[in-house]
């Protein structure tokens, strides 16, 4: 895999991993149990990754983190 200098070490492990068969669970001691997670966008140059959560539930958006 040929990389930039400029990415972000951090998304270019991640890009990395993903490009495998994966399971992302993300998990919160506040929620009840383990969330499965789909990553749908991820910035090379920034690490910002966005996340696909599906919950049957209370709103989680609490425990999300908003970046402008």
């Amino acid at each position: 895999m040929i990389t930039n200098p400029l990415d972000n070490p951090s998304a270019t492990i991640i890009r990395s991993l993903i490009q495998q068969q994966y399971t992302l669970s993300v998990y919160s001691q506040d929620l009840p149990q383990v969330l499965q997670a789909e990553v749908v966008e991820l910035n090379s140059s920034t690490g910002r990754m966005i996340l696909e959560i599906e919950y049957i539930g209370e709103n989680i958006e609490r425990f999300s983190i908003k970046v402008a």
